[in-house]
């Protein structure tokens, strides 16, 4: 996971590895046993995906590694890389005819429920309850074929707290996670609205206007514009403008696949926090069974000069039929979003490798993780996990250690 806004986890792992829009997903930590929460993803495609909180949001951070299994009892996904925005599901129109507007989508009724008691220090300490139930609808809906040919896509949530309520709660929330028109016009594709930018994984959501030259596969340039959706809530903010122009390129062979693109962004607020520029390159690399995936980051510094603020690579290797060996390299500097000075920046470093083996339907693994630099300063985890099929047509097991 290497980006989060409001409620919203950002994720390059996507249809891939089995996951789905409408998922409810069980997360876990690389060094954990024990479930943290449950997220749901709210907008796939084949390589990304976008997830919010669907219970108790719990502490993430840019860069850290999760392991999604699927709640209905799914294969686990592949550990977070690299995450990156991703443009709502386009399922196969279906209801007016051929000759006019079809329409085709999903609605979903949630009630999340959570009693908690937290409990003073002290001899005679303190004992405060709180209970809430939280009932939402989601709805996904894409209006195609509409005069023109082209297409109207929306994807929201409304939600109602009820019960006791924090200083920081919100009763009732209407989050817009997508919510725009797109055409086809031959080789241009046109975004306008609400919408996660598809053909780089650097600017994130967009309230605006994005224009792309290409096709599917090959070589294809455009350019976005628009403002930034205020963190927290997905509210609609002029706080932040920002300009983006990108090239692409996409191959999907019977054994190679490659997607690659670069792009250069610059951020313009309004709110007295610092500009920024910057660079993006990302790549995704797929030859047989071994893949390798990176994403570069350069900010423009105050001087002039640029640095290096996120660099994510990984890589898994086949050894035999089962055997897999993998390794990732992470390193971020936080602090860019204010006008802090280098004392206050924080560089973090990570680099792990580990090895997995599956067998029918069950998996082994064991991982190494270094934490080289970071607000802890620097540490070390061994983990492993395991997942069996089942036996003897019922009993099934998975576990952890770190």
């Amino acid at each position: 996971m290497t980006q989060l806004a409001g409620a919203d986890l950002y994720l390059d792992a996507g249809t891939n590895v089995g996951l789905a829009n409408g998922d409810t997903l069980i997360v876990r930590r690389a060094a954990a046993v024990a479930p943290v929460g449950t997220v749901l993803v709210v907008a796939a495609t084949e390589t990304r995906a976008v997830v919010s909180f669907a219970g108790a949001p719990f502490a993430v951070t840019r860069g850290d590694a999760l392991v999604l299994t699927v709640q209905h009892g799914g294969a686990a996904a592949a550990p977070a890389a690299p995450a990156t925005p991703v443009a709502a599901p386009q399922p196969r129109p279906q209801g007016f005819g051929p000759s006019g507007p079809q329409l085709s989508g999903s609605a979903a009724i949630e009630v999340m429920g959570n009693h908690s008691t937290t409990i003073g220090f002290g001899a005679n300490p303190e004992r405060v309850g709180r209970d809430y139930a939280i009932p939402a609808l989601r709805v996904q809906a894409i209006v195609s074929n509409l005069p023109g040919g082209g297409r109207l896509v929306t994807n929201l949530q409304g939600s109602r707290q009820m019960g006791t309520a924090s200083l920081f709660d919100r009763s009732t929330v209407l989050r817009v996670y997508d919510a725009h028109y797109e055409q086809d016009a031959g080789l241009a594709h046109f975004d306008v609205g609400r919408f996660f930018s598809q053909y780089e994984p650097f600017s994130g959501i967009w309230d605006g206007a994005l224009l792309r030259v290409g096709g599917s596969q090959g070589l294809g340039v455009g350019v976005e514009g628009g403002f930034q959706p205020r963190l927290g809530d997905e509210g609609f903010s002029t706080a932040v403008p920002k300009f983006a122009a990108f090239a692409d390129f996409r191959h999907f062979g019977r054994s190679l696949r490659l997607t690659s693109d670069i792009s250069a962004h610059i951020w313009r607020p309004t709110d007295g926090t610092a500009d920024r520029t910057f660079l993006g390159w990302s790549q995704q690399l797929g030859l047989g069974g071994f893949r390798f995936d990176h994403l570069i980051e350069l900010d423009q510094s105050a001087s002039g000069g640029w640095d290096l603020t996120r660099l994510d690579a990984r890589a898994a290797v086949p050894v035999t039929s089962g055997l897999q060996l993998n390794a990732e390299y992470f390193r971020d500097r936080l602090g860019w979003l204010n006008t802090a000075p280098d004392s206050l920046i924080v560089t973090r470093d990570r680099a792990s490798g580990g090895a997995s083996y599956q067998f029918g339907a069950g998996f082994v693994s064991a991982d190494l993780t270094l934490l080289l630099s970071g607000t802890t300063g620097q540490g070390r985890t061994d983990s492993g996990s395991h997942s069996l099929p089942r036996l003897a047509g019922s009993l099934s097991g998975s576990g952890a250690v770190s």
